[in-house]
């Protein structure tokens, strides 16, 4: 990247995102993956940079990272936002592939009392997600016993 860019943070942060999304799509996911740990680490506080970290991670097969960055995220935005949605989900879908349904529900259910905030873009993916996991065969005891260990 060209050094005027760089002395120039909102550019050089706009070119990552499209540089990083850009190896997504062309399928280098180790090139994007590379680029968006590097972003995170020289803009701390973007949420594109912890976004984009969070799907080359995921997409490199490294889902401790992917639900960190995802975390990140959605500890600091608030539902109305789309990215918090996409980060609720990326969590949820995590947990079911990682065999972790339960925890997926507890997300899941987190997202319950913000649901009217839901954007219309991610209403598929969230649908898709909220059924795999199934979250009304696991009892309520079992669930109320999690939600009192997350808040401990």
């Amino acid at each position: 990247m060209h050094d005027s860019v760089k002395r120039q943070p909102e550019m050089d942060r706009r070119f990552r995102v499209l540089i990083i999304e850009g190896e997504l799509d062309s399928g280098r996911p180790e090139v994007a993956y590379a680029a968006a740990k590097l972003f995170t680490q020289e803009h701390v506080s973007s949420g594109d940079g912890w976004r984009l970290f969070a799907k080359t991670a995921d997409a490199m097969g490294k889902p401790f990272e992917s639900d960190r960055a995802w975390k990140a995220i959605t500890d600091k935005a608030i539902p109305p936002m789309d990215v918090w949605w996409e980060g609720m989900i990326g969590r949820a879908r995590l947990r079911l592939e990682g065999n972790r349904p339960e925890e997926g529900c507890l997300l899941i259910m987190e997202t319950l009392r913000s649901i009217t905030y839901l954007p219309s873009k991610l209403k598929t993916e969230y649908d898709e997600v909220s059924t795999s996991l199934d979250c009304e065969r696991f009892s309520k005891p079992v669930l109320d016993a999690n939600v009192a260990v997350e808040k401990e």
